[in-house]
């Protein structure tokens, strides 16, 4: 089961300084001087056509291909950037008001999960830290969060896990855990438990009764045939 409370929190004041924007530099690599390298390549086959027909003039044809080729690369590669850099901003500014108001709030959610049965390990292509929890009264939850790189495989998560988080931003600010030792069950993907996710931000939360359901039938009832 689950227990929801606020607690007093103290948040530091914003620790990231002024926006950045560090991938500048390669968004310039890449959209400014790829982009048009890769238009040149794409209008060889045609400057090669004209030169093999003997076209009129096709020195003079082929480069004011490539010079609108360029062009056109290297505007559409400018607005790129530019945009690249505004949606940067714009979550900056969006993280950035959230943690000013809970710093001016000054309180954080204490989640506390207890009665933890079963757990599994996420599993991806990409590096994650992340585990799929089943309790006694057949709840479940995901906690996917860096912080869990702290914890050896055989140490999390015990009988009970508290988390707390940030109201707004809902990041995860402490995770602690403590109790008997729950059961380690397997490897499990993503996609068996949430349809559309980023590996970004993931968090905590807690999976719907019908969801439930289901991964009760999929991965508890199929190991124990399989045992």
């Amino acid at each position: 089961m689950i227990e929801t409370s606020n607690i007093n929190y103290h948040f530091r004041e914003w620790p990231y300084g002024k926006f950045r924007n560090d991938n500048f530099f390669m968004d310039l690599v890449i959209w400014l001087i790829g982009l048009p390298i890769v238009g040149l390549v794409l209008i060889m086959p045609v400057a090669i056509l004209f030169r093999l027909l003997e076209v009129n003039n096709n020195v003079m044809i082929n480069r004011a291909i490539a010079i609108v080729s360029i062009s056109v690369a290297m505007v559409f590669g400018l607005k790129k950037i530019l945009k690249n850099r505004s949606d940067k901003h714009r979550s900056w500014l969006k993280e950035k008001e959230l943690y000013e108001k809970e710093f001016a709030k000054s309180y954080a959610e204490k989640n506390t999960i207890t009665n933890i049965i079963q757990y599994w390990t996420i599993e991806e292509d990409e590096p994650i830290y992340g585990y799929l929890i089943r309790t006694q009264e057949n709840e479940w939850f995901y906690i996917i969060s860096e912080q869990l790189g702290e914890f050896e495989l055989d140490s999390f998560p015990k009988s009970q896990v508290t988390i707390i988080r940030a109201p707004f931003s809902k990041n995860i600010l402490e995770i602690d855990t403590k109790g008997r030792e729950a059961k380690y069950m397997d490897t499990v993907q993503l996609y068996k438990f949430i349809d559309d996710y980023s590996y970004v931000n993931l968090g905590f939360d807690v999976l719907a009764p019908a969801l439930c359901q289901t991964l009760q039938t999929s991965l508890v009832e199929d190991e124990k045939q399989e045992s």
